[in-house]
């Protein structure tokens, strides 16, 4: 039998193949001794099964066969799970949450006891946490004699908690099986829910994402239980039924319960918003009907707003608009109905998508006032991935290349992230659209190398990776790849041996950056040659303090008019030949006045403009006017800073840094007093290293 420990370790080994036993160590906060002692179960529960085993080899790493993870992936069908998973405290609460909801019988320890196979105490510790569960969503869990355990509170609610716990279970090994095993569905049951849902998805010109694939028969099943129970939905937050009823997944659902005259309307609307709120995958054919005809004027208005914010120009927008409109009609239900789900994995994001998240969030109002709630963060971020991913220029051709594929079970916004990704580490290969596993299976065109977020059946070479990868995993990655396709070792430095050598002959300020740094300078070292763009995609944000210095910095007394005053700061950069007298020709055109719309804060003015139009290098200037220069709403503003930007994105931290700026009114005031540009240099800087960033998440 196979505990939660060994699992946990088993996977992460078939996903990070030739660990250490301290990387073992740091990862799950194990001792030495207790990563020996569940290697040692993993592999005799591996010798029990007649699976290859897991290999420590004389230089300390634990070695995964092919033939095992193979053989893991395809363990699809296995039906007898409960026979070799052992399920954790938490995980049993929400088999017994999943019972007290669809089961009609009355519920007692005992039973919980036979189904679980486990001891009365182990029960009765596990409904305490069955209350903690219960608690977050304002239901009690109670008990009596004559209708045994019952949880009481909202319908809607109790379901929330259902899907909740489907959404938990799902994700163990072979989670579905567990799933179908606690709620006593037979496969046929199982097979006919998956053939309607299909037939909804024909219906819909839609592709469910796998892991709704994998869920929805199974919370399909519980809802209409419910309802066959006669616990009903008594309200739907007030939602006009109109609102709902004309949808084509309002008609997709009137199909699903074709002939069931129990089902009343309020429940039709609650089934319909479990479709609405489900991710897909973008389809040509999934158009939005006549249900939200404002989203795609708020979704337009918003990426103004973002081009405004940002200093940039989106190109292809009306394309951008559309992967937009695809997936924000299922997140506009999720959002409004509080539907949201808790995504995981979102904390690995990259720096350069944190910055663009930055300007989203401050362009965002256009939506929320259009859906009338504020749009979670995360949320947020899965807009940031979608203009992150579009601002990366796809100029991949089949020319001979490694084909390579990427298979991703969450939705489209991980897929697009995990795709860009690997193509920035691997430039050399082609790559194929990010893809589901149903979709995988089907695929028929060659395939050299597969990148996969599951393990996989297939005869190209396997990289099982983790959907958001940290520079770490990127870099592990990348030597891996090199091994098994070009058959070389890339250097190995044990980087806490070398920190070790270090720190007794040389005093180290910083030793974590110090480690990073090393790290950094060995990898790219070894796989550098492989992948010549590597230098580009790991450039350190540029920081404004080193754009705006006492070169780059003007102060006059006054200026005749804002033409002048144009004039004044742009001719800086010029001086500092980074610019050419077209773009200072493109900024007057651009801007006969100081406009409100490149004002930050009404502190600063920001003229710009596109590269082509005469920019040699990024660069910024202030001029600082002592006595000010007046804007459209007739207010003072004493400083304007021309931006040069090369790109769409490089400039991004920079200008983050002068919204700081612009939002304090001290740090505002102290540049206002500074009476050289030496001293207006050292009022930023001192701002920069006093203001703790905040997270950009």
């Amino acid at each position: 039998m196979l505990e939660k420990r060994s699992d946990m370790l088993l996977n992460y080994l078939l996903a990070h193949p030739n660990k250490t036993n301290k990387d073992l160590q740091t990862v799950f906060q194990l001792s030495r001794r207790q990563v020996d002692y569940t290697i040692s179960k993993l592999n005799r529960w591996l010798s029990d099964k007649t699976y290859p085993l897991i290999k420590h080899t004389s230089s300390g790493h634990f070695m995964i066969p092919p033939a095992l993870m193979k053989l893991m992936g395809s363990l699809d069908g296995t039906k007898n799970v409960v026979d070799w998973y052992i399920p954790s405290t938490e995980e049993r609460s929400y088999v017994i949450v999943l019972m007290l909801i669809t089961y009609e019988e009355q519920l007692s320890v005992n039973h919980f006891m036979f189904e679980l196979e486990v001891s009365r105490n182990t029960v009765l510790r596990d409904l305490k946490e069955v209350h903690s569960f219960l608690h977050k969503f304002q239901l009690r869990l109670v008990y009596s004699r004559k209708e045994g355990y019952v949880i009481k509170g909202d319908e809607w609610n109790q379901r929330s908690a259902f899907m909740n716990a489907v959404d938990h279970l799902i994700h163990i090994n072979e989670g579905e099986a567990y799933l179908a095993h606690y709620l006593k569905m037979t496969d046929e049951q199982i097979a006919l829910w998956q053939k309607k849902i299909e037939l909804m998805e024909g219906k819909l010109g839609i592709k469910f994402v796998d892991k709704k694939m994998m869920e929805l028969p199974f919370l399909l099943e519980g809802i209409f239980r419910r309802i066959h129970q006669g616990k009903t939905i008594d309200n739907i937050f007030q939602i006009n039924y109109r609102t709902l009823s004309d949808t084509r997944e309002y008609e997709a659902v009137e199909d699903l319960v074709d002939g069931q005259t129990d089902i009343l309307p309020q429940e039709r609307i609650y089934i319909t918003l479990q479709l609405l709120s489900s991710n897909i995958i973008s389809s040509n054919h999934y158009i939005l009907d006549g249900a939200l005809p404002q989203l795609e004027k708020a979704l337009s208005n918003f990426l103004d707003q973002f081009e405004k914010n940002a200093c940039i120009t989106l190109k292809n927008k009306k394309i951008l608009l559309q992967k937009l409109l695809v997936h924000f009609k299922p997140a506009y239900y999720r959002i409004k109905y509080r539907l949201t789900t808790n995504y995981n994995g979102l904390s690995q994001i990259s720096h350069e998508y944190k910055l663009i998240n930055y300007f989203v969030k401050k362009s965002i109002q256009p939506l929320e006032q259009f859906i009338g709630v504020s749009i979670p963060d995360r949320e947020v971020l899965f807009i940031s991935l979608f203009i992150g991913s579009h601002l990366i220029q796809d100029k991949d051709q089949l020319d001979g290349r490694i084909r390579a594929a990427v298979v991703c079970t969450n939705g489209i916004s991980i897929s697009l992230l995990m795709e860009n990704s690997l193509r920035h580490m691997f430039s050399y290969m082609f790559f194929y659209p990010a893809m589901s596993v149903r979709e995988f299976k089907k695929f028929q065109y060659p395939i050299d190398v597969v990148f996969s977020a599951v393990p996989l059946k297939t005869e190209a070479r396997l990289f099982v990776i983790n959907e958001m990868m940290n520079e770490r995993e990127k870099r592990e990655l990348k030597q891996r790849v090199i091994k098994e396709l070009y058959h070389l070792d890339a250097m190995e430095v044990d980087f806490t041996a070398l920190m070790d050598v270090i720190s007794r002959y040389a005093d180290i300020k910083n030793p974590k950056k110090l480690c990073t740094e090393l790290e950094n300078l060995f990898s790219s070292g070894s796989i550098a040659n492989y992948d010549e763009n590597i230098s580009e995609y790991r450039r350190v944000p540029v920081q404004l303090d080193d754009l705006l210095t006492p070169l780059t910095i003007r102060q006059v007394d006054s200026v005749k008019n804002w033409m002048d005053a144009l004039e004044k700061s742009a001719s800086v950069l010029l001086q500092q030949n980074t610019i050419t007298i077209q773009y200072i020709n493109t900024l007057k055109q651009l801007y006969h006045e100081p406009a409100l719309h490149i004002t930050l804060f009404g502190n600063i003015i920001l003229p710009h403009a596109e590269p082509q139009n005469g920019v040699r290098q990024m660069s910024m200037s202030l001029l600082h006017i002592r006595r000010g220069i007046k804007v459209q709403n007739g207010k003072k503003v004493y400083f304007v800073v021309t931006l040069a930007a090369v790109d769409k994105t490089s400039h991004f931290n920079a200008l983050r840094q002068l919204c700081r700026i612009a939002q304090s009114q001290s740090c505002i005031e102290r540049m206002k007093s500074a009476q050289s540009n030496v001293a207006l240099s050292q009022v930023i800087k001192e701002f920069l290293g006093a203001v703790k960033e905040p997270a950009l998440e």
